[in-house]
C-alpha cells in the first residue's frame, strides 16, 4: 500500500483575516450653517458598515451606510441618508481611526409655526466628509466618535451645510485576530 500525499491550505483559516460587520447608533450634535440657522440640534444616528481585511494594505477599506435624524425644533429638521467608501487602519488591536466621504439624498422640513403652515420641505443631494475613530471596548463592543461635515445643494440659489459631531456604541460581528 503507498503512501497518499495531500494538499491543504497553506495558511490556517483561524489566523485569516475575516470581512466584518458593525453595526452602530448614537446621538448626534448638530451645528446648522449657514447661521440665519439659529439652534444648533440633537439628532439621532444609525448605521452600518462592511469592512474588507487585507494583509497587504495599510488601511482597510469598507463600505459604509448611515442615517443621520434630526426633529423638527423651533426651526427645522434634517434627515440624511447616505453611503460610500470609508478607509481604516487598526492599531494594537483596539483603535480604528478612519475617514469617509459619503453621498447620498436628504430632506430639511421647516417649522409651520416659524416659516408658516405652507412652507414645503426642501430636498437635495447631499456629500458628507468626514473621520473619526472606533474603539474596541470589550469582545465585540466598542465606541464610535467622529465629526462629519456636509454640503447640501438645495432647491434655493444657496447652499445649506451643518457640521455634526457624533458620538456612539459599535457592535462587530466577524471580528478575527486582527481587529
Amino acid at each position: 500500500i503507498g503512501s497518499v500525499q495531500g494538499f491543504g491550505q497553506a495558511v490556517y483559516t483561524a489566523t485569516q483575516p475575516l470581512p466584518q460587520f458593525t453595526v452602530f447608533a448614537g446621538g448626534s450634535y448638530i451645528q446648522p450653517q449657514p447661521e440665519y440657522y439659529k439652534n444648533n440640534q440633537k439628532a439621532y444616528l444609525f448605521g452600518a458598515d462592511y469592512n474588507f481585511t487585507f494583509h497587504h494594505f495599510y488601511v482597510d477599506p469598507s463600505i459604509e451606510v448611515r442615517a443621520l435624524i434630526s426633529p423638527i425644533d423651533e426651526e427645522v429638521g434634517e434627515k440624511t441618508y447616505s453611503g460610500g467608501p470609508k478607509l481604516s487602519h487598526t492599531f494594537r488591536h483596539r483603535y480604528r481611526p478612519y475617514g469617509d466621504l459619503l453621498i447620498g439624498t436628504g430632506t430639511i422640513t421647516y417649522s409651520p409655526a416659524r416659516y408658516g403652515a405652507n412652507t414645503p420641505s426642501d430636498n437635495s443631494i447631499v456629500y458628507t466628509y468626514g473621520g473619526g475613530a472606533d474603539v474596541n471596548i470589550w469582545h465585540h463592543i466598542g465606541l464610535k466618535a467622529d465629526y462629519q461635515g456636509s454640503r447640501w445643494h438645495t432647491g434655493t440659489n444657496s447652499t445649506f451645510h451643518p457640521r455634526s459631531l457624533n458620538l456612539g456604541v459599535i457592535y462587530s460581528f466577524g471580528f478575527s485576530r486582527n481587529r
